[in-house]
C-alpha cells in the first residue's frame, strides 16, 4: 500500500494506492482518496493528513510516502519547504520529521508542480519527448520533464520558479512572495481575485472580456519566456484554472494563439491537458514514493 499527499494553497488531497503499477488496460493505478480545504496552519494540517492517512490504510500496510507541497523546497535539507506564496504557515516546518514520527517507511518530499509533471510523465499522457508541465491554478507553477537514460529512458521533473519571473507591465502589483509584477500576481487565481487587480474570481470573468485578454497577454508573455530560454515541443497544463475551464472556452486554444506570434527563435509548442486532471500530482507523489518511472 502507497500513500500519496498533495498539498495545494487552496486545497489538500489524501490517497491510498494498492499497487504502483498501471492495470492491465495500462491504465493509471486506481486509488481511494479524500480532500479538504488546506486551512494553512501546519499543525492543523499535518494533523489532518495523518488522520485521513489512518482512515484510508493502516500504517504497518504502508510500503512508502510521498508528498508534493505547493512551495519551493529547501535546496539542502529536502526536508521542508523555505517559501511559499499560498502556504505561508508551512515555511520552514520540517516536513520529514512529522512523516518519520508517523511513518516507518520511506518517504519523498517533492514541489507541486514537479510532482505533477513527474505524474503524467509515468503514468498520464507519458511523452516520449521532454516537456514543461504547468500548474495554473490558485497560483502558477512549473516543471521540466525530462527524460534520461540507457537502455531504460524514464523522466525526471526538475521544479522552477515559474509564476515568479517578473512581467514587465509597469502595474506594479505586488505578489505574495514580496516582489513586484511576478507573473503570479496577474494570472494566479488568487492574484485575479485581490482587490488590487480584478477583484472577482477567475471563474467569475466573462472569457470574452478584456480582463480575460490581458490574463492571456500577461501569461503568454511568461510562455515565452519559459520556452524561449528552454525549448520543447510540448507544455502540458494542470490546474483549475487550465483544466476546469478549458472544455467550456477553449482556453488553451486562445492561449496559443495569443503565444503563436510572439515566438519568432524557437517553435511554438504543442499545448496539451494533463490527462491525469488534478490528480496528477498526487500520482506523481506515489511515482516518487515507489520509484515508479512508466
Amino acid at each position: 500500500m502507497y500513500i500519496a499527499i498533495d498539498v495545494g494553497g487552496t486545497h489538500t488531497r489524501v490517497a491510498a494506492f494498492a499497487s504502483q503499477f498501471p492495470d492491465e488496460g495500462n491504465n493509471a493505478p486506481a486509488c481511494t482518496s479524500r480532500e479538504f480545504d488546506t486551512t494553512n496552519d501546519f499543525e492543523a494540517d499535518i494533523r489532518e493528513i495523518f488522520r485521513l492517512c489512518d482512515e484510508l490504510a493502516p500504517k504497518e500496510e504502508v510500503e512508502a510516502v510521498g508528498i508534493a507541497v505547493a512551495g519551493r523546497l529547501d535546496p539542502e535539507s529536502k526536508r521542508g519547504i523555505v517559501h511559499s506564496s499560498n502556504l505561508h504557515g508551512w515555511h520552514g516546518k520540517d516536513i520529514s520529521i512529522h512523516l518519520m514520527r508517523h511513518y516507518t517507511c520511506p518517504h519523498s518530499i517533492l514541489n507541486d508542480a514537479q510532482s505533477a509533471g513527474l505524474g503524467e510523465a509515468a503514468y498520464g499522457l507519458r511523452p516520449l519527448e521532454d516537456f514543461w508541465f504547468v500548474i495554473w491554478s490558485s497560483g502558477v507553477g512549473g516543471a521540466l520533464v525530462h527524460r534520461i537514460g540507457m537502455p531504460v529512458v524514464r523522466p525526471v521533473s526538475y521544479a522552477t520558479e515559474l509564476g515568479h519571473q517578473r512581467i514587465a507591465d509597469g502595474c506594479k502589483l505586488r505578489c505574495k512572495c514580496g516582489q513586484y509584477d511576478c507573473l503570479e500576481a496577474y494570472v494566479g487565481g488568487k492574484g485575479i481575485a485581490s482587490e488590487e487587480h480584478f477583484g472577482v474570481p477567475a471563474e467569475d470573468l466573462d472569457p470574452h472580456s478584456v480582463a480575460w485578454r490581458k490574463i492571456m497577454g500577461w501569461m503568454a508573455t511568461g510562455l515565452r519566456n519559459l520556452v524561449t530560454i528552454q525549448p520543447t515541443p510540448l507544455i502540458v497544463f494542470g490546474g483549475a484554472i487550465a483544466c476546469n475551464q478549458h472544455e467550456k472556452y477553449q482556453r488553451l486554444d486562445l492561449l496559443h494563439e495569443v503565444l503563436k506570434p510572439h515566438l519568432k527563435i524557437v517553435p511554438a509548442p504543442r499545448f496539451q491537458l494533463a490527462t491525469l486532471g488534478e490528480d496528477a500530482g498526487l500520482y506523481g507523489a506515489l511515482a516518487a514514493a515507489s520509484e515508479y518511472r512508466g
